[in-house]
């Protein structure tokens, strides 16, 4: 009996160790696999069984992540701890008739998950099924499309791998899985046939997609696992970005698998949020991107014409509402991150009546080594009573005369008000995504535009777009609250500095 119970652990143990060193080469491939290409800032990866439950389609409704297996639907939070619905047997009953075996790319829409479901391998009854997002319990709701062995113009001839919900237009669309040629667009609630789209250039197995700005981000499984960006209105095909290197399709899905995309503005820069399986297949991993760099991704409703018309201001924009309010309250907190020519830069601004704080890293400007010299790396303005500080953890300066314009004048692109430039702004439309908004504004006597995204938390973030070549020349990640979060950055302690010694200090540390 002991020998037993001895065998029993052991074969745990090695099986542990098995799923454990599995789970390294995995991630060891998925680096290799990865190599040069477009990087994520961030992934949420799960590993096992529940992987499986994540390893074909993604979606979000701006609280929580949406996944669907093979046969299953999963809500998790946004920080992916926390389950928050499981379905484990989506696919209903009654789909037996049709021979439905395989859920694929999902999307959301007005409180519904849009599910693609398919008799995998025979694709003569492409589906698309709707679920309550909450409990993606089946509603009911589904349309049965044209499938192989259909005359039908938009029949689909290899299943429905994917669904795209487009809210603004009131459509879902979905296309081939090989060698897209054109797209079809559906009635969100009739699910009425609305039009054909015909493509510029051929996309190859599409795994997913989902909307931004008007257009359609779609992520492939194809050579390099790119997603491209598709204009809806011109039909028009753009690489976006690479996903791994180049592999030879000799090897089928030689490093891992390309799935689903979804779209989210989140604090942190990202947007894109794509969903692969790992190299060995016991792994899914959302990884979130922020926007491509002179790619351009501003909302297609910016008026082109030389002359543009402009649509009418609403009696309250999202701008009045999350920042013009707040801007002219007494206090505020602002978080932001900006990225311009290759250089990130965070900092945090806090207004407290007629005194004001910003804190910045130098090491976001100058090298990661700061820290390690002195205790300058993270410094704030102060302008308290009148005076202009320059402080840190353990002293601070005053500055005077020309040392004190020169900083204002530094200070003055973190300036707020500079930044909204709120009094010159021409309203030029709203575009509503999943789980926010985005509105436009230009300036046109200086061909600029600004974008601004809104969720259910406020400001997020802000695109300034050259209006001539229509690129994102900066963006910026961004919070936006009444009040000051912390008050003890008003506060100077330590010993303070004459400006010779802090001049000797600076010049240490910076040379």
């Amino acid at each position: 009996m002991k020998r037993i119970n001895i065998l029993r652990k052991a074969k745990k143990v090695l099986l542990f160790g098995l799923v454990g060193l599995l789970t390294l080469v995995s991630g060891m491939l998925n680096n290799v696999m990865n190599g040069d290409v477009y990087p994520c800032k961030s992934e949420d990866r799960t590993v096992g069984l529940e992987a499986m439950e994540r390893s074909q389609g993604v979606t979000t409704d701006g609280e929580s992540w949406i996944f669907s297996g093979k046969t299953s639907l999963v809500r998790v939070s946004l920080d992916n701890e926390e389950i928050l619905a499981l379905n484990k047997e989506a696919i209903p009953a009654e789909f037996a008739q049709y021979g439905s075996a395989h859920i694929g790319g999902i999307s959301f829409a007005n409180g519904y998950v849009y599910a693609a479901i398919e008799d995998s391998k025979v694709w003569e009854n492409p589906i698309v099924a709707l679920f309550d997002v909450e409990t993606l319990t089946f509603t009911g709701k589904y349309v049965l499309l044209p499938g192989k062995g259909s005359e039908s113009e938009y029949a689909l001839t290899r299943g429905v791998p994917w669904v795209t919900c487009d809210m603004d237009n009131g459509c879902f669309y979905v296309g081939e899985c090989r060698n897209t040629k054109e797209l079809y667009a559906f009635d969100l609630e009739t699910f009425a046939y609305i039009k054909t789209i015909p493509l510029q250039t051929e996309v190859d197995r599409i795994q997913g997609a989902e909307m931004y700005n008007g257009r359609l981000y779609a992520a492939t499984n194809d050579a390099t696992r790119a997603v491209y960006q598709i204009s809806l209105r011109t039909g028009e095909v753009v690489k976006y970005f690479d996903r791994i290197l180049y592999q030879p399709k000799w090897i089928e899905n030689f490093g891992g698998e390309g799935e689903d995309i979804t779209v989210l503005p989140m604090a942190d820069g990202t947007v894109f949020h794509a969903l692969n399986i790992g190299a060995m297949f016991i792994d899914a991993n959302l990884r979130h991107y922020a926007p491509v760099p002179g790619i351009d991704t501003a909302p297609e409703n910016i008026p082109e014409e030389d002359d543009p018309v402009y649509p009418p201001r609403p009696q309250v924009t999202y701008l009045d509402k999350y920042v013009v309010d707040i801007l002219a309250g007494s206090s505020y907190t602002l978080q932001a991150e900006m990225n311009a020519e290759d250089t990130t830069f965070p900092f945090t601004q806090y207004k407290d009546g007629d005194n004001s704080a910003t804190k910045v890293r130098l090491s976001s400007l100058v090298g990661a080594d700061m820290p390690s010299l002195g205790g300058l790396d993270e410094v704030r303005v102060v302008i308290k009573d009148s005076k202009l500080y320059i402080a840190w953890a353990t002293g601070y300066v005053q500055m005077e005369g020309q040392d004190m314009e020169d900083v204002i004048n530094s200070m003055k692109d973190m300036d707020v008000h500079e930044m909204f430039r709120t009094g010159e702004l021409q309203y030029a439309g709203v575009i509503s995504g999943t789980g926010y908004v985005c509105e436009s504004y230009h300036i046109p006597e200086e061909n600029l535009g600004y974008n601004f995204y809104f969720t259910s938390n406020g400001l997020t973030r802000m695109e300034v777009v050259d209006l001539e070549t229509r690129q994102v020349t900066e963006t910026m990640s961004m919070s936006l609250k009444a009040g000051v979060s912390d008050k003890n950055v008003f506060t100077l302690s330590g010993r303070e500095y004459t400006m010779e010694e802090f001049e000797k200090m600076f010049e240490g540390i910076a040379g």
